[in-house]
């Protein structure tokens, strides 16, 4: 069943800013007469295609790839030992930091323990204390990345220039 509410209205035709009254239906091509701009038929294809270019790389001479094998073994030396002082600090802090949590959390379970009431929820020593370890070890390694990022990009600076080519 269709509506028959709109169907005693007039219908327009719109073309070059001129607005007529007509009681034919209006289509897409005579509303937008832009669209047959291209007049392409619909069965043509556009194939894309593709230009492949190689660029040549500049030739470095002597001095430049002396200078970059001796600012890559810096750089292999300096993010080296940064990572190894920030393991070695991290397992320092890390095992200062696991002992005084064991111990207090120990301290803590032996008041519990020893308060006079049953069923007392214990603190997981080792848990805790691994757990504050693998922290502080993450922190300092952390830390030890950033210091070799930095170390690395002062060596580039130093040896490559401002433009590492």
């Amino acid at each position: 069943m269709t509506s028959t509410v709109f169907s005693g209205m007039p219908q327009y035709q719109f073309s070059k800013g001129i607005t007529q009254a007509t009681s034919e239906p209006l289509t897409v091509k005579d509303a937008l007469p832009s669209s047959n701009i291209m007049n392409l038929p619909t069965t043509q294809t556009n194939k894309d295609s593709i230009e492949l270019s190689e660029t040549k790389k500049k030739k470095k001479g002597p001095i430049r790839r002396i200078k970059e094998f001796i600012a890559n073994i810096k750089k292999t030396i300096a993010t080296s030992e940064e990572y190894v002082k920030g393991f070695a600090r991290g397992i320092g802090k890390g095992s200062v930091m696991a002992a005084f949590l064991y111990t207090g959390s120990n301290m803590i379970n032996y008041v519990r323990n020893h308060s006079g009431k049953e069923n007392v929820k214990q603190i997981p020593s080792r848990a805790l204390a691994i757990t504050g370890l693998v922290i502080s070890l993450g922190a300092s390694l952390w830390n030890a990345s950033l210091n070799a990022t930095e170390r690395n990009s002062q060596i580039d600076h130093r040896w490559n220039g401002h433009k590492n080519l």
